[in-house]
């Protein structure tokens, strides 16, 4: 470290414009120096330079080039944190490439952090995705909430948990200072948003008999918690709400869109059809049990120990 008083931050999933965001933010922040962002092998690398952002390619899901990334890159940066997100595919992809991309990445760059002196802080970007959700669940979950691990799970959405399990259960155990998030869905485009890919159709069916409110997340709001966490000392799993919850109809309204509803169980096979003739990403499968019950995080703890509140409302309606 430069200095006692400063951080350099690891952030991976660089296309991701919330990774963006959050490097801006980071960079811009009195207590951080430096700033690498990671991008997957094949991605585009941004021609815009910001001084103190580095821009660098590795492939995560190899140990080899997680080794050189911290062993090299990072520690020739002076880098003490490290902020992952689950490199998720589309929600309907499975196979070996989808287990590499969520859980050898999260694995691979926990480990060597753990190895590597340099690094302190280690903090994963999850999602409420990982929640099981259920009739009998409350409607304010918190921190406690069991995973959706089950085998009916998509494949996809599954990997994400085990993922945000693996670090969890390093809490406490690795000499690494362990944050991890579980944000609301970031009503933006590319950052993996089931809801945003369902609000990209003009016409938005719902199950009939079901209206469940929901909780949307702005992009600056997520970027600016993960800032937060990169830069403390806080040990634990947080919430992060956004500053909007309302119905499911009441959403659809306000991003443009028209509701139509239709017996749930249509609505799976229609989604998957769509998806096939259009090559859109939704999958409704993967996330039923929201669309019948919803979910609202309780965002007290991340309030309390991260000095976290959400400020901004979710820019609506969405346009093509």
């Amino acid at each position: 470290m430069s200095t006692a008083a400063t951080h350099g931050v690891l952030v991976t999933a660089g296309s991701s414009p919330l990774s963006q965001a959050l490097a801006r933010r980071l960079i811009d922040s009195p207590s951080v120096h430096a700033v690498v962002v990671v991008y997957q092998p094949g991605e585009a690398l941004p021609t815009e330079q910001i001084s103190g952002i580095q821009h660098v390619h590795a492939d995560l899901t190899r140990r080899r080039d997680v080794q050189n990334l911290l062993q090299g890159v990072a520690h020739g940066a002076q880098l003490d944190s490290v902020v992952h997100a689950c490199l998720r595919p589309d929600p309907r992809d499975h196979g070996s490439k989808v287990f590499r991309l969520n859980v050898e990445s999260t694995r691979h760059l926990l480990a060597i952090a753990e190895e590597e002196p340099h690094i302190t802080r280690f903090v994963l970007r999850s999602s409420h995705e990982v929640y099981r959700v259920e009739r009998e669940s409350p409607t304010l979950l918190d921190e406690t909430q069991p995973l959706e691990l089950s085998a009916r799970t998509p494949q996809a959405a599954r990997n994400h948990a085990e993922a945000d399990l693996m670090v969890c259960a390093r809490m406490g155990v690795s000499r690494l200072r362990i944050a991890v998030l579980r944000c609301a869905d970031v009503l933006a485009p590319r950052v993996s948003s089931q809801l945003y890919d369902y609000l990209s159709s003009t016409i938005c069916i719902r199950p009939l008999g079901y209206d469940p409110m929901v909780n949307v997340l702005s992009l600056p709001d997520a970027a600016r918690a993960l800032q937060l966490a990169a830069v403390s000392g806080a040990v634990g799993i947080y919430n992060i709400p956004g500053k909007d919850s309302l119905p499911l109809s009441e959403l659809i309204h306000r991003a443009g869109r028209v509701g139509f509803p239709l017996p749930g169980p249509l609505l799976t096979p229609l989604y998957d059809l769509r998806a096939h003739l259009t090559r859109q990403r939704f999958s409704y499968s993967a996330d039923r049990s929201r669309f019948h019950h919803g979910v609202i995080l309780d965002g007290s703890k991340a309030c309390a120990e991260l000095a976290f509140r959400p400020e901004l409302s979710v820019a609506l309606p969405i346009h093509d």
